[in-house]
């Protein structure tokens, strides 16, 4: 899951993807994930999302990413659905070709999955031999943060691989026409839909390619890591956990259910966000007390024990001596400069990496069920994307210049945490799943 909160919901400028365990249909031995870059204010029949997981055109829509399916076929797999082949058209989800009808958007099977990472791996390893050729430059930028508790790695993973490779990557995809978004997208529409068939076979680990994502009183915390290891042991996935409790509590009506969480929520989701967010912002300026993070934030000296031992736990902080130091990176806007130099850097690199290997990339990608079909290269690329700079984190992981999300050490493995000032740095891409 991928959303972004804010106290109060205020509006962010972002677009967010978001998925729900709803959004996973079984359909034999295959899961078929379905989500959205974008935002869908569509309903019912006319929600391709909504249409796509109805089991009996989930189903089809595997049978058909095997091979076009006839008229015939597809009237009688359909069923009692109340899904006609004609709605399945005007929903871009098939499309005539052949004499049948194939796959008509951006549709990852089983065997996409790994011509993905076998094709890309050798790519992404170029890419991130760039950024270890300049690495001297990286460190001495990364020198500006003065927290000697935090260590490089941790602190290189979350500019590099998070901020950069991915947000900033698909930023700069979209602005070189690389890959069609949400806002590019031509017609009435704007969101573009994708499904991917999900089973015991794939193999996400190390594909270090997701942000978890929820912002309060302008502190933004995030997760950021693989899918292989859920759900995360921190901020903000720990609290959606926590939601799905209390969302659920047993034999209890759903508008019951419903009313505890909206009553509830506010106190150990925001409150308690916004005093972690400022008692990390405290310490972002050294080694801390109990009695003076007290003292300089105005929470409760019992309150903030309890909220440190958690954090602590979590891996954000660290006891030294009687005193408690950052754990995890914590960006001010005193870090800006520092952010905004190895961002340019790494922009850079990928500008570079794209010009010379994109046309590549895609040469060797002419096999993808959505490619063969006609659906466009660029409409692909988001996810192709998030493979290539997922395979480049783990590269940079193996080779030691970023932190390993799976040491012993680690509680929760597979990711790590960080939180900055939101106004470090604009968003204005999809935040991914």
């Amino acid at each position: 899951m991928n959303a972004m909160s804010t106290r109060g919901l205020a509006s962010i400028a972002v677009t967010v993807f978001l998925i729900t365990a709803a959004e996973q249909l079984q359909a034999g031995d295959i899961t078929l994930q379905v989500g959205i870059t974008g935002n869908n204010s569509l309903e019912g029949l006319q929600d391709p999302v909504a249409v796509a997981q109805i089991p009996e055109v989930s189903e089809l829509l595997q049978a058909i990413a095997d091979k076009p399916r006839s008229a015939d076929h597809i009237e009688q797999s359909l069923g009692d659905s109340k899904v006609d082949l004609a709605l399945l058209v005007e929903l871009d989800l098939l499309k005539p070709w052949d004499g049948g009808y194939a796959i008509s958007f951006n549709y990852l099977t089983l065997e996409d999955h790994h011509l993905l990472v076998t094709t890309l791996a050798p790519f992404a390893e170029s890419l991130a031999r760039s950024y270890r050729d300049r690495w001297p430059e990286f460190e001495s930028v990364f020198s500006a943060y003065d927290i000697e508790s935090v260590d490089m790695g941790e602190l290189a993973y979350a500019v590099i691989g998070a901020m950069s490779l991915d947000w900033d990557g698909l930023d700069l995809t979209a602005d070189k026409n690389l890959r069609i978004t949400a806002d590019n997208l031509r017609g009435d529409r704007d969101f573009l839909i994708w499904a991917k068939e999900q089973s015991s076979e794939i193999n996400a680990r190390e594909l270090y390619w997701g942000s978890h994502n929820t912002v309060v009183d302008g502190i933004r915390f995030t997760t950021f890591g693989d899918h292989y290891s859920l759900p995360r042991l921190g901020l903000p996935d720990l609290l959606w956990s926590t939601n799905n409790r209390v969302a659920n509590i047993d034999a209890a009506p759903r508008t019951l259910r419903v009313s505890v969480y909206k009553a509830l929520a506010p106190y150990y989701q925001d409150d308690f966000l916004g005093d972690a967010g400022t008692m990390l912002s405290a310490m972002r300026e050294g080694a801390l007390t109990i009695d003076s993070i007290s003292r300089l934030t105005g929470i409760g000296k019992e309150r903030t024990e309890a909220i440190l031992t958690l954090l602590m736990e979590l891996q954000y902080v660290k006891r030294d001596n009687d005193s408690y130091v950052l754990a995890a990176p914590y960006f001010s806007f005193a870090d800006k400069p520092m952010i905004d130099a190895a961002r340019k850097l790494s922009w850079l690199l990928m500008d570079e990496w794209l010009e010379l290997n994109y046309s590549t990339v895609q040469a060797n990608l002419d096999r993808l069920t959505a490619q063969k079909y006609g659906v466009p290269y660029p409409q692909l690329f988001t996810e192709i994307w998030h493979y290539l700079f997922g395979l480049t984190n783990k590269a940079l992981v193996t080779s030691g210049h970023f932190a390993d999300p799976y040491a012993e050490e680690r509680v929760s493995k597979g990711m790590f945490p960080f939180v900055f000032s939101a106004d470090l740095l604009e968003l204005r891409t999809e935040l991914k799943h």
